[in-house]
């Protein structure tokens, strides 16, 4: 039996079977390209790429450092990407999700565009 992490639409998130969970993610296309430059050129796998801007992401956040998050894409001009997470990793973003009031999806956006975006001023 899978283990269950409740979400705040009260549908619980099922591990997949590496143990990550999953969450749905709209990222503008050039900053999905982007991501994927940076993949490639750096010789990672994504899953190693959301494990590391995640690790970043939280770093930053636990240190306090102004952090701007992503904004929703509208119209056509983006991608809807998978993002799989490892459980900790989700249930520390949920959580700021849920002390800041931001969807998951842009704080899970935000997280994986933390390594290719320059810091908030």
């Amino acid at each position: 039996m899978s283990a269950r992490v409740p979400n705040t639409t009260g549908s619980p998130r099922v591990p997949n079977k590496q143990g990550r969970i999953a969450n749905l993610v709209r990222f503008r296309t050039d900053d999905w390209e982007a991501v994927e430059a940076y993949v490639s050129a750096h010789g990672l796998k994504k899953q190693e790429y959301y494990d590391r801007a995640c690790e970043a992401f939280l770093s930053s956040h636990e240190q306090n450092e102004p952090i701007q998050y992503a904004l929703t894409p509208i119209g056509n001009g983006y991608r809807a990407i998978n993002v799989y997470l490892l459980p900790e990793d989700h249930d520390s973003l949920r959580k700021i999700a849920d002390d800041t009031q931001i969807a998951i999806g842009r704080v899970v956006a935000t997280a994986v565009l933390h390594l290719i975006q320059p810091p908030a001023e």
